[in-house]
């Protein structure tokens, strides 16, 4: 069977030749795209310049003159924004929670083209509802009536929310003065991003398609055609973006719908199979699959790690022991259920396996450092302060002391502190019984408040960077380079977890935003959570 993303390289490598370079390929995700060029570089008989290769948020943030804006910056953007409109009080620490979800409800409605204006519309009055909501059917009404009377019993007879009921209870009023703000809130939020520059995701797709036409976007595109390739559930917005190209002539299409499973309609991947071939048919037809015999086994396995450790015998099985060529490991493909799956299935892969394409992002958040960043959260929320000095509860020490980033670089100390605690029986620690080394001392040093908090962890991230580069130096020489590119990848992590603080600092900076420490390190796991470490061959073949 041969891969569907060979088949588009050659049937495009076949119609363009060189000229593919004129053509811009879209894919769900960067994965597919680097298989497609790998595909495309084999397919050409010499040197061509490859097409853009891009993804479909790429596309969009390519078609509009914005920059996408850091999820953190805009969430406090929306703080202040809410803060002037509504006159609240309100601190930022209660606001962190549903401000992330009000901005998450704000790119969908821009995703999927809603009129905002009229979504935020008090709809209390049922005369309002029939006028400007005729076009939903009787149920969705009564859905909307039945919402709207657990606010106001009389709605029938209501005109609009000046005549909210004083029975409600308190959240229920909140819930109508923050709806009755929202239109306005979200307006601001946009008009602000603007000035800047800027705009959220949802706000680049709507751009893009309310100003395909007026803006003459057509005439800026670099590319004679865009190809999207390997979609399936499409947004409001991108529907309506591949039909604007498709009426223009400047786009094809390519659906991934041969497998009978996908086409099974039963299975919920089918749902949008048959519209989408319909509405968005291919140009250049693919050839006829040939039918594969699958085989399945099962294997149980209790545990996580268990799972990862199951590889090594079937892959052992499926080499015969001998080293895998490039094309033979191309066709093997370990499929995982999580990706914190990822470093324990790394390190079960055969030493004869040597060719491996990684194409799965692994979260910073489920990295050492991310968890060390974890220990010091809930070492500072425990955090004790005396006339004399400042005292650390006894399990949030042990687990900073025990983490594998600390115990190696002091370990005497580490262990010398720990048997004392127990043999105390200690149950809060003073910080000058902790500060033996100079980097526990950076360790457990509280900063003086959340703005010297940056500063804390970006002098220990530096430390720690520093303190593996020589234990890496120092062991090389005894294991070989096995332990030297181990720690330059944990050095990555570090580096990029460094980057993150940077940037965070410089945010509280810029909206002098005050909050506590618990909601410092909630936005700095919000701000991780956005990024993926993209493990590539090379790097991890370094690590084995």
């Amino acid at each position: 069977m041969k891969p569907f993303l060979k088949q588009i390289a050659e049937v495009f490598h076949d119609r363009y030749g060189a000229d593919i370079r004129r053509l811009a390929f879209v894919f769900p995700n960067r994965r597919s795209g680097v298989f497609f060029r790998k595909y495309l570089s084999e397919t050409a008989s010499r040197p061509i310049f490859s097409p853009a290769i891009l993804t479909i948020d790429e596309l969009f943030c390519k078609l509009n003159p914005n920059q996408p804006v850091d999820p953190v910056k805009a969430l406090f953007l929306l703080y202040g924004i809410y803060i002037r409109q509504s006159r609240s009080m309100e601190s930022f620490d209660d606001f962190v929670h549903w401000g992330k979800m009000l901005l998450n409800d704000f790119d969908d409605i821009d995703k999927y083209l809603v009129d905002a204006k009229q979504l935020f519309t008090n709809v209390t009055d049922l005369n309002n509802i029939e006028k400007d909501f005729s076009f939903l059917k009787q149920s969705q009404v009564q859905a909307i009536r039945s919402f709207w009377s657990t606010f106001q019993p009389d709605i029938s007879r209501s005109s609009g929310l000046s005549s909210q009921p004083e029975n409600i209870d308190s959240n229920r009023q909140f819930f109508l003065r923050v709806w009755e703000l929202l239109y306005p809130i979200y307006t601001e939020l946009r008009e602000t991003l603007a000035a800047e520059g800027l705009a959220t995701t949802g706000m680049i797709y709507r751009n893009v398609v309310e100003d395909f036409g007026k803006m003459a976007i057509t005439n800026k595109l670099p590319y004679e055609k865009i190809v999207f390739v390997g979609l399936n559930v499409l947004t409001k917005a991108e529907h309506e973006l591949l039909k604007l190209l498709k009426k223009e002539h400047l786009a094809d299409f390519y659906w991934d719908y041969s497998s009978e499973k996908v086409r099974d309609g039963d299975n919920r991947a089918s749902f949008f199979v048959n519209d989408n071939i319909a509405m968005f048919p291919s140009a250049f037809p693919l050839p006829e699959d040939d039918i594969v015999d699958t085989k399945y086994e099962l294997i149980g396995v209790t545990s996580r790690i268990g799972q990862a450790k199951q590889l090594y015998p079937i892959l052992e099985k499926l080499s015969g022991g001998n080293t895998m060529t490039a094309e033979e490991a191309l066709q093997t493909a370990i499929v995982l259920p999580d990706e914190q799956l990822l470093l324990p299935v790394l390190h079960s892969i055969p030493e004869q396996i040597s060719k491996i394409n990684v194409t799965l992002g692994y979260p910073l958040t489920g990295t050492p450092v991310a968890a060390l960043m974890n220990c010091l959260q809930s070492l500072q929320k425990t955090l004790r302060k005396t006339e004399q000095e400042h005292l650390f509860y006894h399990s949030d020490v042990i687990a900073v002391l025990q983490h594998a980033y600390v115990s190696p670089v002091c370990p005497d100390e580490t262990a010398i502190i720990m048997k004392d605690i127990s043999s105390r029986n200690q149950v809060y620690i003073s910080e000058s019984a902790l500060c033996m080394t100079p980097f526990l001392k950076l360790l457990f040093t509280p900063p003086a408040n959340v703005i010297k908090l940056s500063d804390y962890l970006i002098d220990i991230l530096e430390a720690l960077s520093t303190q593996l580069f020589v234990a890496g130096d120092c062991l090389s020489a005894g294991e070989g380079m096995k332990t030297v590119n181990t720690r330059a990848l944990e050095q990555e992590f570090i580096s990029h977890y460094c980057r993150i603080v940077n940037r965070m600092s410089e945010m509280i900076a810029e909206t002098q935003t005050d909050m506590t420490t618990e909601t410092y390190f909630r936005l700095l796991k919000q701000m991780t959570d956005f990024i993926k470490y993209l493990f590539m061959a090379n790097l991890y073949r370094a690590c084995r």
